[in-house]
């Protein structure tokens, strides 16, 4: 059968493989069968400056009637605006854009025991899946998950789906790799998560190909 992420086996209950993935539920080891999701994002008051952003780019397209340009340096990037109908043979003006905030490379996701408030990563992309297992290459940049979004109002039951090749043989024959049992298990190329609420509806909350 296809294998459990390994970060995940000390949660993953009733295990079973369909059509290329794994599913499985998640089960906190106090017992509880119900999670919180979240999923790393901009804060508040990074969104409040993305706004601004997008408000302060408007008004600067509607204010160049002769046209605009930009240009990089160490600082960042700077907007001009032309001053009359010769365009960019005429003089310019810079017009100050507030700087976007950093938008994370990367996607964590972790379930939250709403019992005993234990928190685990159900995924995170620079560690888990096909291309962050097989890369030689360092995590990609972006700083830390500092700020986490609810992606469910109420703790839900959690099934994950994972899809690989359907053993470790496939899996080395198809990629060139010759990988273990363990790197195996981490090299998914699919992940999808769903909620599952006490009426028994199933909604995807997260999905991602990772290869």
């Amino acid at each position: 059968m296809i294998p459990v992420p390994n970060h995940l086996r000390r949660l993953a209950v009733d295990a079973q493989e369909r059509k290329g993935f794994v599913c499985f539920s998640l089960c906190c080891p106090c017992g509880s069968e119900t999670f919180f999701l979240e999923q790393n994002d901009l804060s508040p008051k990074e969104k409040a400056a993305e706004r601004n952003r997008s408000k302060a780019l408007l008004r600067f397209y509607e204010s160049c009637p002769y046209g605009f340009t930009y240009s990089y340096d160490d600082e960042g990037l700077h907007y001009w605006r032309f001053l009359s109908a010769l365009g960019a043979k005429g003089e310019r003006e810079e017009v100050f854009i507030p700087p976007a905030p950093l938008t994370p490379l990367f996607a964590v996701v972790r379930c939250r025991c709403p019992l005993c408030g234990e928190t685990n990563t159900v995924f995170d992309s620079r560690l888990h899946g096909y291309d962050a297992v097989t890369s030689s290459d360092p995590p990609v940049p972006g700083g830390e998950a500092t700020y986490f979004r609810l992606r469910t109002k109420h703790p839900v039951r959690l099934q994950v789906e994972i899809e690989n090749d359907p053993s470790l043989e496939a899996f080395n024959n198809n990629s060139g790799l010759a990988f273990t049992e363990q790197q195996y298990a981490d090299a998914f190329t699919w992940i999808i998560i769903r909620g599952i609420s006490s009426a028994g509806k199933k909604v995807k909350l997260f999905d991602c190909e990772t290869a």
